[in-house]
């Protein structure tokens, strides 16, 4: 639970830290048991691991939506705990599997989620632009383009550069990208991971991952297995020295 005093922020540098997390769903065995990691600002990490191995859990920890049983998250050194969860959540971007459309214009879709101070700021040139960067611009793509109920009017390819183009606009602290490329074919996948390099570029990024080659290039991969954390590293580190890493690395390489 939030204190009512719970200190509002306005701008995250995006240090990171679980300091022995252990936490369960109600009365469901231990989804996480002594976690501890810590990132840097401007890092890049990859989580990844096998399903229900706790790379969703974290991911909630993070946000806020739960507290730990026992430990501590922290961001920049002050537990999460203690931070306005509003203040917090507007200075996150996120970029998801499926990325959230409303039943409106391209407009209306860059615009959701673009917290109050930012959008009083932004012009049509703005979103114009960050149209452009993912490469939605010209005449196909105007701001009054109406997409449909749930984004019915995109692909699924197009669907998610709105989404990039709305973190882009964002401009958060914090980037989770969160199984962001595991329905899309492999030029898509290279392509959105292109522009998440560089977008936000000063923000710390987390990247879920359920196909390696969407972490390979990250500064660390934290590696998961039954809610422990079995490897830290590179992802050359962790083929020396991670045998649950060097299995599956081997099954989605050689499946690629």
């Amino acid at each position: 639970m939030r204190p009512e005093n719970a200190t509002k922020i306005s701008v995250i540098n995006g240090d990171i830290e679980f300091r022995d997390v252990f936490f369960s769903y109600a009365e469901s065995k231990e989804t996480l048991k002594g976690v501890s990691f810590s990132i840097k600002q401007g890092e890049t990490v990859g989580i990844v691991g096998s399903t229900g191995a706790g790379k969703s859990t974290i991911l909630s920890l993070l946000m806020g939506a739960y507290d730990p049983d026992f430990g501590s998250v922290l961001i920049d050194g002050r537990d999460l705990s203690s931070i306005n969860a509003k203040s917090f959540r507007e200075r996150v971007g996120f970029i998801h599997q499926k990325p959230e459309m409303i039943d409106g214009t391209i407009l209306d879709n860059l615009m959701f989620g673009v917290t109050d101070g930012r959008a009083e700021i932004l012009t049509d040139k703005d979103y114009l632009e960050a149209l452009r960067k993912v490469g939605l611009g010209g005449e196909e793509y105007p701001l009054d383009r109406n997409i449909g109920e749930s984004g019915a009017k995109l692909s699924g390819g197009e669907s998610q550069r709105v989404a990039i183009a709305r973190v882009i606009l964002r401009d958060p602290d914090i980037l989770v990208v969160d199984e962001a490329t595991s329905a899309v074919d492999t030029v898509m996948e290279s392509y959105i991971h292109e522009q998440i390099r560089k977008i936000s570029k000063g923000a710390t990024k987390i990247i879920i991952a359920h196909r390696l080659s969407a972490v390979v290039d990250a500064d660390k991969i934290i590696v998961l297995d039954k809610g422990q954390i079995v490897g830290i590293g590179s992802h050359q580190e962790l083929l020396e020295s991670c045998s649950q890493y060097e299995k599956m690395a081997k099954i989605f390489f050689a499946g690629a």
